[in-house]
């Protein structure tokens, strides 16, 4: 298992994994989360699609506004070293739970909002669970085969599979106006989009090890040792 976790990162996403958290990560977190309210509070005022619509998106406006407040105790914490462990775990869960919202504001516009809500959601997860699944064979048939030629040659094939599906879906929904078809297809997206959200999580991982101790490096250190060979001789 610990060989597969280690090689379970494609190519492809080699850059983006290693990638450090900044400030910018945060606004960008803050600001998606004020954009996504900002739809929730237009499409109240609008009027939605109708009572349950409206209720739902006004109940649904609560915990973006908790992810706003969420993301900027995390910007404040980031610019204290000792608290940057935490701060990047909510900057990742943050942007990982964005897709879960993202689909919830969907399906809130549609006169089945709860449904349609659940509906997404347990798309998004049968596609995630399906693609890790997918992908850990690939890389244990990878390590068998002692190259990763298999993993980042077939790795993006079911996510790419997943998202021409999903505009099938988009196609065929909006032409005769089919939400289920419509949320099917925003679900099918979003699960691919999880999916490379999830190889993105070792960006977390160096904040949590523990420095090891520096080499004495200096000229002095290198002095001492040429004193002690002299003395040798």
């Amino acid at each position: 298992m610990r060989k597969i976790l280690e090689n379970f990162v494609p190519n492809r996403y080699k850059n983006s994994s290693k990638k450090f958290f900044s400030l910018k990560s945060f606004e960008t977190g803050i600001s998606g989360y004020i954009l996504l309210l900002c739809i929730i509070l237009a499409s109240v005022w609008a009027g939605g699609a109708g009572k349950l619509s409206n209720d739902f998106l006004n109940l649904l406006r609560y915990p973006v506004i908790v992810m706003i407040a969420i993301n900027v105790i995390g910007l404040l914490l980031f610019r204290t070293i000792k608290f940057k462990k935490y701060s990047v775990v909510i900057s990742y869960f943050s942007g990982v739970l964005s897709t879960f919202f993202l689909v919830t504001l969907i399906a809130g516009i549609t006169n089945n909002p709860k449904k349609n809500c659940f509906y997404g959601i347990s798309v998004i997860l049968i596609v995630w669970i399906i693609g890790m699944a997918v992908h850990y064979i690939l890389v244990n048939m990878s390590l068998r085969e002692g190259s990763m030629k298999l993993r980042d040659k077939y790795g993006d094939y079911f996510g790419t599979f997943v998202s021409l599906v999903a505009f099938g879906f988009f196609a065929y929904g909006f032409e005769v106006d089919n939400n289920f078809a419509i949320m099917t297809g925003i679900g099918l997206l979003l699960g691919a989009l999880l999916i490379s959200l999830t190889f993105s999580f070792p960006r977390i991982l160096p904040y949590w090890r523990k420095e090891g101790p520096k080499k004495d490096v200096s000229v002095y250190g290198n002095a001492t040792k040429l004193m002690k060979r002299g003395k040798s001789k």
